[in-house]
């Protein structure tokens, strides 16, 4: 007689399918079945990894480095992106505060894991990446939609100063510091990027 399986926990009640990978899929399938298909749907190119990286990567091989890294991330790679912050950004990160994940989504659930507690809100912008609000249901915390976001972006495309003017005035009316250093962040950006889309759009 066969035994029954073990429930699972009720935090998988919390998580819905990553319908993404089910329309990935059903592509796939299309695709295999020889029909033409365009992928729009997961974050990633149609092109395979550049020359320099499969050299790399064969050379690394080569070497035996095939092994367990520290669970941080290697002390070069730790460095190296350190170093990019300060040259692109003139952010001084220490390379001591740089953790290294296979992909964000593995990085995001450890942040929350880190930083959320059971019955916590978490802010998500809306829409946003679908899993985003399954890495908060894994900390057993909430999610709570942040319009804001969206709204403005929205405003953009109709009036570029209004907009501008408003992510202002938003950043300095928010009452949480890291949404006032986010939305000045979003208005510094479309300021620059907004001439050079209205250049394109006009084309």
């Amino acid at each position: 007689m066969t035994k029954p399986l073990p429930a699972l926990s009720l935090r998988n009640d919390a998580i819905a399918p990553f319908q993404t990978m089910e329309l990935v899929k059903s592509a796939q399938a299309l695709e295999a079945s020889g029909r033409s298909i365009i992928h729009m749907s997961i974050g990633e190119p149609d092109f395979t990894a550049t020359p320099s990286v499969i050299e790399a990567l064969n050379q690394a091989l080569a070497q035996g480095k095939s092994h367990y890294t520290p669970a941080l991330g290697i002390a070069p790679l730790r460095e190296a992106i350190a170093t990019h912050y300060l040259r692109t950004e003139a952010l001084e990160v220490d390379p001591a505060c740089v953790i290294v994940t296979a992909g964000a989504s593995a990085a995001l659930t450890l942040a929350c894991l880190a930083l959320v507690n059971p019955g916590d809100e978490v802010l998500l912008t809306d829409p946003s990446y679908p899993c985003n609000r399954h890495f908060v249901a894994a900390a057993t915390a909430s999610q709570k939609p942040f319009l804001l976001a969206l709204r403005l972006v929205i405003s953009s495309m109709l009036n570029s100063s209004e907009s501008i003017g408003a992510l202002q005035h938003a950043a300095f009316c928010s009452p949480l510091p890291q949404i006032q250093r986010v939305l000045r962040w979003l208005g510094l950006m479309w300021s620059t990027a907004w001439p050079k889309f209205a250049a394109a759009m006009a084309l």
